[in-house]
């Protein structure tokens, strides 16, 4: 009976969506707890012996050091990416943007021209054979 309250679709999900998001939820709980169990570790052999905690000080120096230069590089990087991408837009996507709005002005031009000289003509043209059977049909004269 409990399976079948498991595959029970709630709030939309299928089975395999509830499925995934418990093992996810198991996931980040098992990785909460080996975190907690390795911060007790590592403070449980650093208050062991002094000459130790000195070596591992120095190695994390070195360590934040290079993840210092590492981020500093990153960022860099990130900064010549964004400058490029801001050339982009500037020298090749607004010259097409602007193309497609002159594109656009034209075809509205010759939509207004169009309707101007031949929709309207018709239009009034069909108006008055309109006024001009229902006068026929008003004076009697049927077909």
């Amino acid at each position: 009976m409990e399976n079948l309250e498991l595959e029970t679709p709630t709030n939309g999900q299928s089975a395999a969506q509830i499925k995934a998001q418990k093992r996810l939820s198991i996931g980040a709980i098992l990785a909460g707890i080996i975190a907690i169990a390795g911060l007790i570790f590592i403070i449980y052999f650093l208050l062991q012996d002094g000459a130790r905690t000195n070596k591992i000080k120095d190695i994390m120096i070195i360590f934040i050091g290079f993840e210092l230069v590492l981020i500093a590089t990153s960022i860099t990087i990130l900064i010549v990416q964004v400058s490029k991408l801001v050339n982009l837009f500037q020298n090749e996507i607004k010259p097409l943007v602007d193309s497609a709005n002159e594109t656009i002005y034209t075809l509205r031009g010759t939509a207004s021209f169009i309707s101007d000289s031949f929709v309207q003509p018709v239009m009034k043209f069909n108006s008055y054979i309109a006024a001009f059977k229902k006068m026929m049909e008003m004076l009697n004269f049927k077909k």
